[in-house]
């Protein structure tokens, strides 16, 4: 059987496709999954959360991901700028494969794009919610649903 790739690392690369940010752990804009790290200041956060329901009938999947953008110390602008680009980048994307998960859409959810606060150190963090709608590859024949 072969497992779908995790939402997050999908969505990294489909961010690092559009070199809206790094995997690089040291540069500027790094894309994180799972853990915002203490540094760079610039680092743009995936994590899936609870909330959306999967078809129980057919093999398609409703997942939430947020994604946190912070920014160096007290520049707003930028981190705001990034969150914006985030948000272009992933709505209305086409339907496409990522990693082995065939992705059908991807919409802006509640509470959409928004500054959350400054951190500790004067660093501006934005979020952004999307609602994600896969088909997961899955060959398994055990599976009580159905491919569309």
């Amino acid at each position: 059987m072969s497992l779908p790739n995790d939402v997050t690392m999908d969505i990294k690369q489909c961010l690092l496709d559009q070199a809206i940010g790094s995997s690089v752990g040291s540069s500027d804009w790094f894309i994180s999954r799972g853990m915002e790290p203490t540094s760079p200041d610039r680092v743009i956060t995936i994590t899936q959360f609870p909330g959306a329901i999967s078809n129980p009938k057919f093999l398609m999947d409703v997942l939430n991901v947020q994604i946190r953008i912070r920014g160096k110390s007290k520049d707003y602008v930028a981190a705001q700028s990034k969150a914006q680009e985030i948000k272009d980048g992933l709505l209305g994307l086409s339907a496409k494969t990522i990693g082995n998960s065939r992705y059908y859409g991807i919409w802006e959810e509640f509470p959409g794009m928004g500054f959350l606060r400054y951190d500790e150190s004067n660093r501006p963090i934005f979020i952004t919610t999307f609602r994600i709608e896969r088909e997961p590859s899955n060959s398994s024949t055990e599976s009580n649903r159905e491919k569309i």
